[in-house]
Parts: C-alpha cells; sequence; structure tokens
C-alpha cells in the first residue's frame, strides 16, 4: 500500500515570513537549478525549518514565482524561467566572440605549457653539478688508466719495432 504523503495546499494556517520566501526565492533564482525540499533544507543550513519551507515552497508556487514537479516521491522546486528575460541576440554574440577569444588563448596558454613542460623534462633529465663532478672524476680516473696502458704499449712497440730493425740490418 502506499504510504506516500500528500502535500497540503494552504491550509489555513500562518502564512510564511516574507524574509524566508526572500531568502528561498533569491537563493533559487541565484542556482537556477531544481532542488528538493531537502537539498533546499540543506543548502540553506538549516536557516528555514522544514515545515516552514515546506510553506514558502507551497506560498511561492502558488504565487507562480517557482515551479514545482512532482516526480513520485519527490517534488523538485525550480524558479519560474518564464521570469528570466531574454538575452538580446546581439549580446549573445558579443558572448559567443569573447567564448571564441578565450578558447584561442586557452589553446595558446595549453601550447605554452607543454612547451615548458618539455623544458622541465629536459631539464630534469640533466645531471646535477655533484652528479657532473662524479662523472668527470670517473673519466679521469678511466683515461689516465688507459693513458697508462697505452704508454706500455708503446714502449712494448718500440722494442720490438727496434728488435725488428736491428735484425733487418
Amino acid at each position: 500500500k502506499n504510504k506516500r504523503k500528500t502535500k497540503v495546499k494552504n491550509s489555513g494556517g500562518p502564512s510564511a515570513s516574507k524574509n524566508d520566501k526572500e531568502k528561498v526565492l533569491n537563493y533559487l533564482k541565484e542556482q537556477n537549478l531544481p532542488y528538493s525540499l531537502i537539498n533546499i533544507f540543506d543548502n540553506l543550513h538549516g536557516e528555514i525549518k522544514k515545515a516552514d519551507l515546506q510553506k514558502v515552497l507551497d506560498e511561492l508556487t502558488e504565487e507562480k514565482e517557482i515551479v514545482s514537479k512532482d516526480f513520485g516521491r519527490f517534488i523538485i522546486y525550480l524558479t519560474s524561467q518564464e521570469k528570466i528575460p531574454a538575452v538580446p541576440q546581439e549580446e549573445l554574440k558579443i558572448m559567443d566572440e569573447e567564448i571564441d577569444a578565450q578558447r584561442e588563448q586557452l589553446k595558446l596558454h595549453t601550447e605554452e605549457l607543454k612547451e615548458k613542460q618539455k623544458e622541465c623534462k629536459s631539464i630534469a633529465g640533466n645531471l646535477t653539478d655533484q652528479e657532473i663532478q662524479k662523472k668527470i672524476d670517473e673519466l679521469t680516473k678511466e683515461n689516465a688508466e688507459l693513458e697508462e696502458e697505452l704508454s706500455g704499449l708503446k714502449k712494448r712497440n718500440s722494442a720490438i719495432s727496434f728488435r725488428r730493425s736491428d735484425e733487418r740490418g
């Protein structure tokens, strides 16, 4: 059996405070999004009691300031779109041009960012001063060892060539 609570329309009780109505209406206009009673209550941080909030929403709906849509267990409230003035075509065209300019700027900044990231990677891939010094020390040591080996080979080689010239003569 369906135990769903039904909304009671203006049961003759005291009307909601004008301040509460203004808060709710301003919030819904500012957000321009659909909300349930609980969403509105939470988003207003409990400034208005749930029972009072329900009265406010009912009154605003009756006054056609907001629209309510029943979705089974939930009733959704949103600002009446008929009350929002239409934007002139010229203004829309200007906005579109601004959007295009911003997109172009975004594209340029994105390319610049990619270049900077590449530069950063290449710098990060380079050796530090300490690593360079260590590498120099290693190569200097290796070079000294190779020169010593080469010197020994040259002495042996000159001795071999000296012998060969003695054998020929």
